[in-house]
Formats: structure tokens, sequence, C-alpha cells
């Protein structure tokens, strides 16, 4: 394959893994392929990418997320449904958009036991992937979204047909607990999903890191970036997988 260029962008951006995960990748897969992170801050993605010809795709961070999707001129069903895309892919000039944060959220908790009731702490694009990722994998489950805005969480009360409060002080009394909430932990009966993961971070016996939801969000967007479709797997997958994770292991 060619030389092409991919970055990951958003503000701030130097605690980013990904350019650790998807050089591993494009190492195992043998691709003559660049990544790196480059800070964008909010209201300055469109004229970024306009400056950035020479990049085939982007891997979208906070706070870009939203900003992202209102590019596209097209986008998959998960960024259509949320309004939020992680994954920016360049094709003929024109942006597709895409949200792996959604499948990322999905496979990091496919181990777990099937919740009978959700929280979803935090009312930003990533709270808004994991309430549709809940939706989707556990269409039964009472879900319930908690957060410090208790206005944006009633926003996303009435968008997705669930229940929602502010972020109680004492423990959380649910069975599944996905965390988007920046630098913030509490304390859960049941399982806790850390969507937001830090270098080095102690885990408690109920939690799960962030860098599973990274690790298969990026997994994702590796095959649009290689194959152009997030459903089809790539070659020897499983040990590529292996090799990313490798990659983050001691970071």
């Amino acid at each position: 394959m060619t030389r092409k260029e991919f970055a990951v962008i958003g503000d701030p951006i130097s605690q980013s893994l990904s350019p650790a995960i998807h050089r591993a990748a494009y190492d195992f897969l043998k691709v003559d392929w660049g990544y790196r992170a480059i800070q964008v801050v909010e209201g300055a993605l469109q004229v970024s990418l306009s400056q950035a010809a020479e990049y085939s795709g982007f891997s979208v961070t906070m706070p870009l997320k939203y900003e992202a999707a209102s590019l596209c001129k097209f986008g998959d069903e998960a960024s259509m449904v949320t309004g939020v895309v992680n994954t920016l892919l360049v094709s003929n000039e024109a942006l597709i958009g895409f949200n792996t944060d959604v499948f990322g959220i999905i496979q990091a908790l496919s181990n777990i036991e099937k919740p009978d009731s959700i929280a979803v702490l935090g009312s930003g694009a990533t709270s808004v992937s994991a309430i549709y990722a809940c939706q989707i994998a556990y269409p039964n489950a009472d879900i319930k979204v908690l957060a410090r805005n208790a206005q944006r969480a009633g926003e996303l009360e009435h968008r997705f047909g669930i229940s929602s409060g502010v972020i109680p002080s004492d423990t959380l009394n649910f069975d599944l607990v996905i965390n988007t909430v920046p630098g913030q932990r509490y304390s859960a009966a049941g399982t806790i999903l850390l969507a937001s993961y830090a270098r080095d971070e102690a885990l408690a016996v109920n939690e799960i890191s962030g860098k599973e939801m990274l690790l298969w969000q990026a997994l994702a967007q590796i095959r649009i970036f290689y194959l152009g479709s997030a459903e089809t797997q790539l070659p020897n997958e499983d040990q590529l997988f292996q090799q990313m994770r490798l990659a983050i292991s001691d970071l």
C-alpha cells in the first residue's frame, strides 16, 4: 500500500495512547502509514482539517466529537443516531464519519454478566455513545443517566427514553456503571467501566479499564482505515489485537 498519514486530534492530546496502538497495528499489517497526535482546540476543527490535506483519516477525541459530526457529508448508523463522530475517513475530499466508541463499549463489556440496571455517569459525547451502546447490547435493562448537569441529563432522558438524575454521593446501586466523567471515580455495587482511562491506573476488582474501550474502538477505526468498513475483520485480527494490547501494556 502507498504511504498514508493518519492522526488523533483533540485537546488535550499529549496523554493519548492512540499513536502507540495504531503504530503497532500498522507495523503488524506491514503498511507504510504514519500516525501522530495533533492538538486541535474546540471550534478550530474545520480550519485544521482544511490545512491537513495530506491526511487520509483521523481519530477524534474530546472535545471535538460533536464538531466532527457536523462536518461530515456521510456517516454510519451509530454516528447518525448519536450525533457523535470519533473517526473521520477522507474519501474523494469528502468526510465520512463513524462512531466506533459504541462498538468499543459493547466489546469492553462483552464478558460481564448481563445487567438489569445500568447507570451512565456524565452528559457529554461519550455518555451519549454509552447510552446507545447499552440500548443495543441490553435492550431490556433499566438505563439511567446521572450527571452533575441536571438540565443536560434531562435532555438525554427525553432523547433516549430513559430516566435521569444527578450523581449521588453514596454508593451507586446498579449492576453496571459506565463512568464517562474525566478524573472522577465513584463507588458502585456492580461492575464499573471507566470510559476515561488513565496511565498506570490502579483498578478495583469491579472496575474495567477504559483502555479496553480504547483498544476495541481503535480496532474498528483501523478496519475503517484499512478496509473502509468497521464490520469487516482484518487479516489475522486476533494476533493484531494482541500486538495493539502489548503496545500499551506498560503505559
